[in-house]
């Protein structure tokens, strides 16, 4: 929020104080050059990772960090009065302007915490086949179609061969991601080696081999210059790039991907300083750069490597603005490397100065209150690139009073070699007419339809802690999520353990399943019980998807064909397939599948959900519930036949007249006479009637309205299409 203030005024006479007394400060958009070069400090290869079980005790029983013994206050922020806060002119109040709910496709538990380990920090990513997952202390890996562990949870430590330094002490904040374009999972976090005088922190980062998270592992090793906490990794082209929160502010880290992608022993590591780069203040000195993450199509060739993060004003910062960074490396002449902030986009006004460590948050039935975490953005900050369109979407929780958060939501737009820009922003904060909610530690992500999911927790002082979810759909109005908050997970248990009660995930992650481009992936965490002195925090993970997915599949199951049609009232309009269609809850829709003949098959059936429709009346009105995910027009396989008609003397009829179930013939008046076909009908209008066939000598069935339909139905099962015929003379 941009004013003046008593607060501003005192901060701008303290910079002039200090301009006019020779003291050293960074403009913006300096560029600097790395501060470390170095390679990796040793290299292990990992196999056997299914019997490997490296999870000593030391490992168990780690206490995280807590944010209010750790937090440095900055004693020149001081807490806001909300009685004041300004008009917000993209929050998002009323739920009536939802439109549609989110359909999720799969919901299942995933791993929870230890006694001593909080909090779990879930997160996870997925591939075609495959989800892992990781949380503080270990990972897991989940088999994509039935939701069962395939490797039940191991300790983190197993991703590293022990003999590399760090690999045996507790490995913390976790990240895992899949590098679509490579093929392989990435896995990366760090350590320390806390022996007094000796003190040493480790970054390790380990790349599968293959696209199979149960296989060999490549692991690293590299020493850290400074605690590299809360690491946060981001896929690009030319590097894996790192943001950390290390001494009070933010580090910059670039590893050199193809070296590790190639299982090399000694890939380079490139770093920068904070200090030597405009960072924003925040009330306790907790701050993160975030690099972009790469999802689908790269970033156009020779685009930087790139960090964004947010600045508050209320936090003695000029603007309440996104900063956006770039790191230009140069792997055959590292020192030529640059690192500079490029861009300064200011955005709404909001207030995200709790200036409390304890926590904000109200749950139900206590009065300890949950960590808001609202000093940094959220991972991830997600890239996408639409041919030459580049997007960027990412969120942060900010305040909408003293102990009720929200969740802000950016959606940054780069068309050509322009500069970003903000198409759209949201604060989403739909308001109960029983309740108020919290919503916070979110994540979000963009598919390959240009949709948006948002799945973050909630809590309220009625509300135990759990998981929801929200989402845009394309036709959406800017700022505005049309898709209805969804559960995830109902929480139960409200945190209240004697050990840093307060402290919530400082992370979650929105992931887009790459087999299908559209499909969500989520996972968070919520409160599974308190033992003795500790939380217990379990965690969930869903699959998501913002409409049904309508396809059209041939006999095999895998090719998809033709297009599907939507009645609108007046015509039938059509869709290639695989589509999303938005459809509203509990009302039916009109559907017309592909009526053309494919290579010998022939459409058949519909299917809701995998359940099989043995009315083959095409068009199909089929009812729309909140759990409707999928449709599919299966077609059936058809064979040629030779029908021989030999009469006496080898004399042919004319004609043949078969009962075609398929035969589109019928004009239906409700469908302003557009033709279909009439099923098994056997009264009114459309009942099933004999088709004439024009015969041929030893051979019939060639005419392509028929060929082969009524040949491969099974008469004895009730219900089923059948096949009669008779002469025409």
């Amino acid at each position: 929020m941009n004013r003046t203030s008593p607060r501003s005024i005192l901060f701008s006479f303290f910079i002039l104080f200090f301009l006019t007394h020779g003291e050293m400060f960074i403009a913006q958009n300096k560029a600097v050059h790395p501060s470390i070069i170095k390679k990796a400090d040793s290299f292990g290869q990992v196999s056997n990772i299914k019997t490997n079980n490296h999870f000593s005790s030391n490992i168990v029983r780690q206490q995280h960090k807590d944010e209010g013994d750790k937090q440095v206050i900055n004693s020149g922020i001081r807490p806001l009065d909300f009685h004041n806060k300004p008009s917000d002119p993209g929050e998002q109040r009323q739920m009536t302007e939802v439109n549609y709910s989110m359909k999720i496709t799969s919901n299942f538990p995933g791993q929870y915490t230890d006694q001593g380990i909080n909090p779990s920090d879930a997160n996870g990513d997925v591939n075609e086949n495959y989800y892992v997952q990781v949380i503080n202390s270990k990972y897991s890996v989940y088999n994509k179609a039935t939701s069962s562990p395939v490797l039940d949870p191991l300790s983190l430590n197993n991703l590293f061969n022990q003999a590399l330094p760090g690999a045996n002490l507790p490995i913390r904040d976790p990240t895992v991601l899949w590098d679509e374009l490579a093929g392989k999972w990435v896995f990366s976090g760090f350590s320390e080696n806390k022996t007094p005088f000796l003190t040493t922190d480790y970054i390790l980062l380990a790349v599968s081999v293959s696209s199979d998270p149960t296989g060999l592992w490549n692991s690293w090793s590299f020493i850290a210059d400074g605690k590299p906490d809360y690491p946060k990794l981001g896929i690009w082209r030319d590097g894996y790039y790192m943001g950390t929160h290390t001494n009070y502010g933010s580090d910059i880290y670039v590893f050199e991907r193809d070296a590790m992608i190639a299982g090399e022993p000694y890939p380079q590591m490139i770093k920068f300083d904070h200090a030597l780069v405009e960072t924003p203040n925040t009330w306790n000195q907790f701050s993160c750069l975030l690099p972009l993450d790469n999802d689908g199509s790269w970033a156009p060739v020779g685009t930087p490597g790139q960090f964004i993060t947010v600045a508050d004003d209320d936090q003695n910062n000029p603007l309440d603005a996104l900063y956006i960074y770039e790191l230009s490396v140069d792997w055959i002449s590292p020192p030529n490397s640059i690192f500079a902030k490029t861009q300064e986009l200011e955005v709404n006004p909001f207030w995200g100065n709790f200036d409390t460590a304890l926590g904000a948050i109200p749950q139900q039935g206590t009065n300890t209150k949950l960590s808001p975490n609202s000093t940094v953005l959220m991972h991830r900050a997600q890239y996408r690139n639409f041919n030459g369109t580049q997007k960027i979407v990412c969120n942060h929780t900010i305040g909408e009073a003293a102990d009720q958060t929200a969740i802000r939501w950016y959606e940054l737009e780069k068309i050509g070699t322009g500069p970003w820009g903000i198409r759209q922003q949201g604060t989403f904060n739909p308001a109960s007419s029983l309740y108020i909610f919290s919503r916070w530690n979110a994540s979000i992500a963009m598919n390959d339809l240009g949709e948006i999911a948002l799945g973050y927790s909630i809590s309220g002082a009625q509300t135990f802690p759990g998981i929801r979810c929200c989402g845009q759909s394309k036709s959406a109005p800017l700022n505005t999520m049309d898709i209805g908050e969804t559960t995830i997970f109902d929480g139960t248990v409200s945190s209240t353990a004697i050990h840093s009660p307060y402290r919530w995930g400082d992370y979650a992650n929105m992931a887009v399943d790459p087999s299908d481009g559209v499909t969500f992936w989520f996972t968070s965490e919520y409160v599974k019980d308190n033992i003795d002195d500790d939380v217990i925090k379990g965690t969930q993970i869903a699959s998501l998807r913002l409409g049904v997915l309508v396809d059209q599949l041939l006999s095999n199951g895998n090719t998809h064909i033709g297009t599907v049609g939507r009645w609108d009232g007046n015509q039938f309009t059509e869709s290639t397939v695989p589509s999303l269609f938005y459809f509203p809850d509990d009302e039916s829709q009109v559907l017309k599948a592909y009526q053309d003949v494919v290579a010998n098959e022939k459409y058949s059936y519909w299917k809701s959900n995998n359940v099989v429709d043995n009315d083959v009346v095409n068009y199909k009105n089929i009812p729309i519930y909140s759990y409707t995910d999928k449709l599919i027009s299966q077609f059936n396989p058809a064979k040629n036949a030779t029908l021989q008609c030999l009469l006496e003397n080898s004399v042919t009829a004319d004609t043949l007249g078969f009962k075609d179930p398929w035969f589109i013939d019928y004009a239906d008046p409700l469908y302003n006479n557009q033709l279909r076909n009439r099923g098994m009908k056997t009264t009114g209008n459309d009942a099933l009637i004999f088709q004439p066939v024009a015969y041929t000598a030893n051979n019939l069935g060639t005419n392509a309205s028929h060929k082969g339909v009524f040949l491969l139905q099974d008469y004895s099962v009730p219900g089923k299409p059948y096949h009669t015929n008779r002469w025409s003379k």
